[in-house]
């Protein structure tokens, strides 16, 4: 390789040219050179064969310096605000699962206008002061009966979405069991909450709670990212943007507002649980044992009440 027609840093004289830096990617190269640039520091870049260096005058050094460590550490807390990729386990059928359940269930029911000629919403419609007395079932029951057809299929479109990123995330069984739990404490709260006189019915507070899931879980991930309890800035953005959901669907005439509200809340509490506690990528085995586990919960609240 042939030297170098200029002197190396810290052999140079006061006036004299220096290599500042020498790297072989250019355009890292013409970066530096342009922080220095700004700062009105001349410089130039030559090429000694196998790098590209970066000259500038001896009595600019310090400030040149001083100027391109300051860009290093810029780069390098941009770097940590970049996380890694969200856990993605591949195609996930939870959301055509979801759809597939919530409809297959309104085809044996019917809509709640429809007369109710099977005793379906007499027994499983969330009413606030039945779950009170004690016919807890209701609040599992109520998520799977719907007004309408239009009802059931704004629903089933929004299952397709926010249970399939959860299940993504997650894994398809457990997104449905956590999806199905936090719909069911959103409507334990909403009874809570009014102590009478309300019914409900849809799966709609489970849609949103799975938004909540997947609020709860970006929240962890960057917990993680930055190992602290905050980036706090991070985490309001995500739970910020999650509400912004909510103003956008969970919000308009004839919406069980407080409901959805409330699913969410309910998601976000179970998806920062699971965040912190679930290894991935769960097990098959265990991913279908929760499945199981949430039939089982929907069969046996549909069993309890008509008992």
């Amino acid at each position: 390789m042939p030297e170098p027609d200029w002197p190396v840093a810290g052999e140079s004289e006061e006036q004299g040219l220096v290599r500042l830096r020498a790297t072989g990617n250019l355009e890292l190269l013409q970066s530096w050179s342009l922080v220095l640039e700004a700062l009105a520091i001349p410089s130039r870049i030559a090429d000694d064969g196998a790098s590209w260096a970066l000259i500038v005058a001896g009595v600019d050094r310090p400030r040149a310096e001083a100027a391109l460590a300051a860009y290093d550490r810029d780069r390098r807390e941009l770097a940590m605000e970049r996380p890694a990729p969200a856990p993605d386990q591949g195609f996930s059928a939870a959301g055509i699962a979801f759809a597939v359940i919530i409809g297959a269930f309104f085809y044996v029911t019917g809509g709640r206008e429809g007369g109710d000629p099977g005793g379906w919403f007499a027994r499983g419609q969330a009413a606030a002061e039945r779950i009170l007395d004690g016919e807890i079932w209701r609040v599992v029951t109520a998520l799977t009966l719907h007004a309408d057809t239009g009802h059931v299929l704004s629903n089933a479109v929004a299952g397709l979405v926010f249970v399939t990123a959860v299940g993504r995330w997650l894994g398809g069984g457990l997104a449905l069991f956590l999806t199905l739990v936090s719909g069911a404490l959103g409507n334990l709260a909403v009874a809570l909450v009014y102590m009478r006189q309300h019914n409900s019915v849809g799966a709609s507070t489970a849609t949103f709670a799975a938004v909540g899931l997947l609020v709860g879980l970006q929240v962890v991930r960057w917990m993680r990212e930055h190992r602290v309890f905050g980036s706090r800035r991070r985490a309001l953005s995500v739970v910020a943007a999650g509400l912004g959901v909510f103003a956008m669907l969970g919000v308009g005439k004839g919406t069980d507002v407080l409901a959805h509200l409330f699913g969410l809340g309910a998601g976000m509490l179970l998806g920062f649980t699971a965040g912190r506690l679930v290894r991935l990528p769960v097990r098959p085995g265990v991913d279908l044992g929760f499945a199981a586990l949430g039939g089982l919960i929907v069969a046996g609240a549909w069993v309890w009440a008509f008992s």
